[in-house]
Formats: structure tokens, sequence, C-alpha cells
């Protein structure tokens, strides 16, 4: 009686070590792919190289229909609206790793507007505004006899 209870009791232990050991593995495949998202094989490659294996695993976070697209030392936006063809637009993004991590999330940006697009030119000026960041200048420039009238109104209307 006793060596059929310790045999159930074996082979409950051998399932229990099978699982640990499946589930070690598991974590062990999760914590490579994991590593491979960002190349820290410093050992082998120097510089340059670590930024291009960078580059491709970047390139493959950026979302259906927004590529990324590398122009010297520049990285481009890769996309197509209603009305133009698949082009490549600047996204004011280096190519560095901080520039990369920017334009995935640019990309990202501009796929959201584009699947919520209702005017083409409300989207070109989002485009401008938000994704390359241009700055708008304003003129106030004024001319003397302005800045004089400015400064004389302010004197005489300040609070004492």
């Amino acid at each position: 009686m006793r060596g059929v209870g310790l045999g159930r009791l074996e082979l409950h232990f051998y399932s229990l070590v099978a699982l640990l050991r499946y589930l070690k593995s598991l974590l062990i495949n999760l914590y490579r792919q994991s590593e491979q998202k960002v190349s820290k094989d410093y050992n082998h490659e120097v510089g340059y190289e670590t930024l291009l294996k960078d580059w491709e695993v970047y390139k493959k976070q950026a979302p259906r229909g927004v590529t990324l697209v590398r122009g010297g030392n520049s990285i481009y936006l890769q996309f197509k609206t209603p009305s133009t063809s698949r082009s490549k637009y600047q996204c004011n993004c280096t190519f560095s790793i901080d520039g990369m991590i920017d334009a995935v999330r640019k990309a990202s940006r501009v796929k959201e507007k584009l699947e919520s697009l209702t005017s083409e030119v409300e989207f070109w000026n989002w485009y401008d505004k938000e994704i390359k960041q241009e700055s708008q200048l304003i003129d106030d420039r004024l001319t003397f006899g302005e800045a004089i009238a400015k400064v004389e109104d302010d004197f005489w209307n300040r609070p004492s």
C-alpha cells in the first residue's frame, strides 16, 4: 500500500518539476525577447553599428500605414493622405536613439490623426504645428509713433 501512494506522490512531483522547467524556459525566452528591443551587445558592436541595429528594431515599431525612413542624418515619416500618394515627410527627428523614439511616437500620432481625418488642410496645419514643430512668427513690429503712444497710454493709465 505504501508503495502505491508513494508512486502517485512521485508522479505529482515529477509533473510539478516538468511544469517548473517549462515555466523557466518560457521566462528565459520572454527575457531574451525583451532584451532584443534595444541592442545591448556592446562588446561586439561599436557606435554606429549599434545605432543601425537599433534602427531596425524601431522601424518595426511604427504603426501600420506610417513608415520610418532614414535620409542622411534625419528620420522621415512616410505615409499617404487621401489626395496624395505615399511620400516621405520631414518630422524633425535626428538619426539617434532619442530621434528614433520621438519618430515612433510621432508616427503613432500621425496614424491616429489620419484615422480621424476630417479635412486635409486641417491635417497639414496640425502636422506643421505638432509634428514638424514649426514656430509661428508673429509680426509685432511697431512704428515709433505707435511705441510712443503705447508708453504714454501705459504711463497715464497706470494705477497709483
